[in-house]
């Protein structure tokens, strides 16, 4: 998903030759298994647990997702996540990076969020979310040369005024919302972030984020010749999932499949379909095709993507591969919660 604030940014990457400085757009981070990091997009998902247990560390999931793009670009994160089945309260902590390795450009985020679950009615349910954090955005400035620090002998090594203006480091607060209805068979969510505008400008500057509106939706087809007395045995279902995000003037969306055959996961995703044409020559923006492979047994997951690029750089940036792993300590006497007592995403 492009990131449509006017951040400055580093437009020659590389740290042996004068740089320049020019506006550019940035890119938010984003994950072909969106749904496998479920609290990065929308807060509302904290707590989700596909398991019912006792005690604190049953109670207790982590995840971490790792994503390699273009060979220079890598976006890593991890989250934890608690449920209080009585009080009907998720909470997560959360921390995620985005670099440009060669450059050595950085942004982070930490935060913690927090959800409450609301039975609406016998099928229904409504969760909603918050999420706090803190952003850092670090250019890199210190392990690039600019153009005044060359004369006709070469590079000199002084400081330059570019030195001096620039922030290294700028750190902001960023908040985020959100909200889920979910039946057994069924969801769709609305989250916002970046609600209140921070402004990330290293250089001074009022740079202001815009909010980033983003739709989670899906729907499980059971396979009921499963079903033994009201619950599943194992997962087999299919899942069509969609995922919309507007920053801006940019949109997105992203539509997917999920089969599921417990423990093995198939999923294939075509991203990239706007809801209007975009850029200066009018097309129609075409991402990527995804496939993804999962296995899930109990409380551990293992997901493996990888984007087949489908713009006009296609597969000469080398695509992009992600890894996803979740774990739940499903302890002996744990049970599979009850469907409609959590949101049934297609996370593995």
């Amino acid at each position: 998903m492009v990131d449509v604030g006017r951040t400055i940014l580093i437009v020659s990457l590389l740290c042996s030759g004068p740089v320049n400085i020019q506006k550019a757009l940035a890119q938010d981070q984003q994950y072909a298994q969106f749904f496998s990091a479920p609290v990065l997009i929308n807060p509302a998902f904290a707590g989700n647990m596909e398991y019912d247990c006792a005690g604190l560390a049953s109670n207790l999931k982590a995840t971490v997702n790792s994503r390699r793009q273009w060979g220079n670009f890598s976006t890593d994160a991890f989250t934890c996540e608690y449920f209080n089945k009585k009080k009907k309260l998720g909470l997560a902590v959360l921390f995620q990076s985005h670099r440009v390795e060669d450059a050595r450009l950085q942004s982070s985020l930490f935060g913690i969020v927090a959800s409450y679950k609301l039975q609406l009615n016998s099928e229904w349910n409504f969760n909603s979310g918050l999420q706090i954090a803190m952003g850092n955005r670090n250019l890199g400035f210190s392990n690039l040369k600019f153009t005044d620090q060359f004369n006709d002998e070469g590079f000199t090594g002084k400081q330059t005024i570019d030195n001096i203006k620039n922030t290294e480091s700028v750190l902001y607060p960023d908040i985020g919302a959100g909200g889920i209805f979910y039946s057994k068979d069924s969801w769709v969510g609305l989250s916002i972030h970046h609600l209140n505008l921070p402004n990330i400008s290293n250089l001074g500057y009022v740079e202001r984020l815009p909010m980033k509106f983003s739709l989670q939706a899906g729907h499980k087809f059971e396979f009921r010749s499963n079903r033994s007395f009201g619950n599943f045995k194992s997962d087999i279902s299919l899942k069509p999932v969609v995922q919309i995000r507007v920053q801006g003037p940019y949109s997105q969306m992203d539509l997917g499949m999920y089969y599921t055959y417990e423990p093995f996961v198939v999923g294939v995703m075509y991203r990239g379909i706007p809801v209007g044409k975009v850029g200066a020559d009018n097309l129609i923006s075409q991402d990527a095709a995804v496939l993804l492979l999962g296995y899930k047994q109990d409380g551990f997951k293992l997901g493996y993507s990888f984007d087949a690029g489908l713009s006009k750089i296609g597969l000469l940036g080398g695509g992009s591969h992600e890894v996803s792993i979740s774990f739940q300590y499903a302890k002996k006497g744990c049970k599979r919660r009850k469907y409609g007592k959590w949101v049934p995403i297609p996370a593995f």
